[in-house]
C-alpha cells in the first residue's frame, strides 16, 4: 500500500490540534523540557476502517508529539496483514495493538499475555459480513461450502447467524480461505466452490458492489449490524509497560480523541488521509464507516464498557462471557491444551466485575484513560 506522507498536510491541522506542534514521522520526537530520557513505545497497526484515525494521527506527527509531551517516544507500526500484527504483539515486539476483542482472547490472553484495553474504539455495525453468489439465506447454505479465513471473528459471525436461523456449524462445510485471497477468488468464477464467503471491510464493500455476467448480484445473508456491540475494536497495551509508564494511556487517549474531533467534523482532508492509508476512495471509506459504530466520545465508550449499555438485553459483561465461551467450545483458546478450563483466566471491568478467575486477569477493560479524556485532564 502507498502511504502518502507529507508535511503539507500535517500543517493543514495545525490550527485545529489546538497548538499542538506537529513533526514529521520519520523525524524522532524532541524531548519536553524536564525528560531525561524517552521511553519508546512500539504501537502496532493494520487497516481497518475503525482504525485508520490511527495512520493519520501517525501521517501528521500527532503521536510523535503527544508522546514527546509525556517523555515518550511512539513508533506506530503498520503491518501489512492482521495476522502478524497479532503475532508481534504476543511476542512483545509491540508494546501496542489495534485488535478485537475475540483476538484479543485468543491470543494474548491464551499465551498468558496481561493487557489493557485503554481505548474502546468502535463495535462493527455492518461490516463482517456473509456474502453468497447462489444462497438467498442462511438457511440455503445448509450442507453447502462456507470460506472465510479460519480462527478469525468472522467464525463467531458465521455461529451467531446460524444460532439465529436454528442451525449449528455442522450444518456447514466450513472451509478455511486466507482474507489476502477473499476478493479474487471469489471474484473469479473460475472458483465455482467458492459461492459464499464470510469476511469484513474493505472486502465488503467490494464485493457487495461486484457483478459479472454469470452474477449479477451478490447476496448479503448476514451483517455484524445484526449482533451490534459484539465485535469490539480496542487498544490494548502490555499492562506491564502500561503499570510502569501510565503516560502510555494518557498519550493514546489525546491523540485518539483529538482524530475523533476531526472525525465529528467531518474534516474531508483527514479523513481523505484515512481513505488512502486504507487504500480507498474517500467515498469508499465514508461507506464503510457508516457500517462502523465509532465511540466518538469518551463517555458513550465509557458508559459501554461500564455495562450500561445493552444490545439485545446484554451488557459487555454478557457479551464477553458469551464470545468467550464460544472461543473456549470451538478450541480457539489453546486448541483446549494450554486453555484447560474457560474459567481460568479473568477478564475485568471498570465496574469492578471480573469475568473469570479474579487471582489471574490477564484482559482488562480500563476506562481510566477515556475519563480523563472526558474530564478535559489530559494536558
Amino acid at each position: 500500500m502507498n502511504m502518502v506522507k507529507t508535511l503539507a498536510v500535517a500543517s493543514a491541522f495545525a490550527a485545529l490540534l489546538a497548538g499542538t506542534a506537529l513533526t514529521s514521522t520519520a523525524q524522532a520526537a524532541t524531548p519536553a523540557p524536564g525528560c531525561k530520557t524517552m521511553t519508546h513505545v512500539e504501537l502496532g497497526v493494520s487497516v481497518y476502517v475503525g482504525w485508520q484515525p490511527h495512520y493519520w494521527a501517525d501521517q501528521v506527527g500527532l503521536y510523535k508529539a503527544e508522546g514527546a509531551k509525556r517523555c515518550l517516544d511512539i513508533h506506530v507500526n503498520e503491518f501489512t496483514n492482521y495476522g502478524p500484527s497479532i503475532e508481534a504483539y504476543t511476542a512483545g515486539t509491540v508494546d501496542a495493538l489495534v485488535i478485537t476483542n475475540m483476538d484479543t482472547m485468543m491470543s494474548p490472553v491464551t499465551s498468558g499475555l496481561d493487557s489493557t484495553v485503554v481505548i474502546m474504539g468502535d463495535y462493527s455495525d455492518g461490516n463482517d459480513a456473509i456474502l453468497s453468489k447462489t444462497a438467498t439465506s442462511i438457511r440455503q447454505l445448509k450442507g453447502k461450502p462456507v470460506h472465510r479465513a479460519q480462527n478469525t471473528v468472522t467464525d463467531y459471525l458465521i455461529e451467531r447467524a446460524l444460532n439465529a436461523n436454528g442451525m449449528r456449524a455442522s450444518d456447514i462445510d466450513l472451509q478455511n480461505l486466507d482474507d489476502s485471497a477473499h476478493v479474487s477468488t471469489f471474484e473469479d468464477t473460475g472458483h465455482n466452490e467458492v459461492t459464499t464467503l464470510g469476511t469484513w471491510n474493505p472486502y465488503t464493500l467490494e464485493l457487495q458492489k461486484w457483478t459479472s455476467p454469470k452474477v449479477p448480484h451478490v447476496n448479503t445473508l448476514f451483517t455484524s449490524h445484526q449482533i451490534p456491540g459484539e465485535i469490539q475494536d480496542l487498544l490494548i497495551v502490555n499492562t506491564k509497560k502500561l503499570q510502569a509508564h501510565p503516560e502510555i494511556g494518557d498519550a493514546f487517549a489525546s491523540v485518539w480523541y483529538k482524530a475523533m474531533s476531526v472525525m465529528q467534523k467531518n474534516d474531508q482532508q483527514a479523513l481523505g488521509i484515512m481513505a488512502t492509508t486504507a487504500g480507498s476512495s474517500l467515498a469508499d471509506y465514508t461507506a464503510q464507516l457508516k457500517t462502523t459504530h465509532m465511540f466518538y466520545t469518551p463517555t458513550e465508550a465509557i458508559t459501554f464498557e461500564n455495562g450500561t449499555t445493552q444490545f439485545g438485553g446484554r451488557n459487555i459483561m454478557q457479551i464477553t462471557e458469551a464470545m468467550r465461551d464460544f472461543c473456549y467450545e470451538r478450541g480457539l483458546m489453546g486448541d483446549g491444551k494450554s486453555i484447560a478450563d474457560k474459567d481460568e483466566f479473568g477478564i475485568s471491568f471498570p465496574n469492578g466485575t471480573v469475568l473469570g478467575n479474579k487471582k489471574h486477569v490477564v484482559f482488562r477493560f480500563d476506562a481510566s484513560y477515556m475519563q480523563k479524556a472526558a474530564d478535559g485532564k489530559l494536558n
